[in-house]
């Protein structure tokens, strides 16, 4: 579940990035990107939101819960990024402007990737039951670095491969030759 909450939240991320890109503002004959009218603010967000999502599904434990709430502050922050309406305010006397769908774009996924940050940073990372193969490899190095022989007492009753022909008793009769 938790990497579920990280994966949305690198894609709101992504979502972010793209509404940034696109035109937010016409101002007579010039059009202005979302990184243009917010003087990067947008993409800043859009960029350090994808990292955050990276990081945080990289990191392990208190670490991750971290930057998963920094994550959670920074697409906060993205939803109140100005749009076309303060653009406007701050030219009042220049030709027509008006704002495309993009802002509001920009501003939900703003909005999912904080709710998607705050689930990750509040879910704990689920648990593997049983082992897998890999975890059995890890032990089987673990018990060599301990000077132990991890294949002691496994036979044709073991896990690994091999029959009686492998057993330590049924060598014991036989001499090397």
């Amino acid at each position: 579940m938790r990497r579920a909450a990280l994966l949305l939240a690198g894609a709101a991320g992504l979502g972010c990035l793209l509404a940034a890109n696109q035109p937010w503002v016409v101002q007579g004959s010039q059009t202005l990107s979302g990184v243009q009218a917010t003087g990067g603010a947008a993409q800043a967000v859009a960029l350090a939101g994808v990292t955050g999502a990276l990081l945080a599904g990289w990191l392990r434990g208190w670490g991750s819960r971290l930057v998963a709430a920094l994550t959670t502050g920074v697409f906060l922050l993205g939803c109140f990024v100005p749009a076309a309406d303060v653009i406007h305010s701050l030219a009042p006397d220049s030709d027509v402007t008006w704002g495309t769908w993009w802002p509001p774009v920009f501003r939900g996924a703003a909005g999912l990737g904080a709710l998607a940050g705050l689930a990750a940073a509040l879910l704990r990372p689920g648990t593997r039951t049983g082992r897998t193969g890999v975890d059995r490899r890890l032990d089987d190095w673990q018990a060599l670095d301990a000077g132990l022989d991890p294949t002691e007492g496994v036979g044709s009753g073991g896990d690994r491969p091999g029959g009686p022909e492998w057993d330590d008793a049924g060598h014991a009769d036989k001499e090397p030759g």
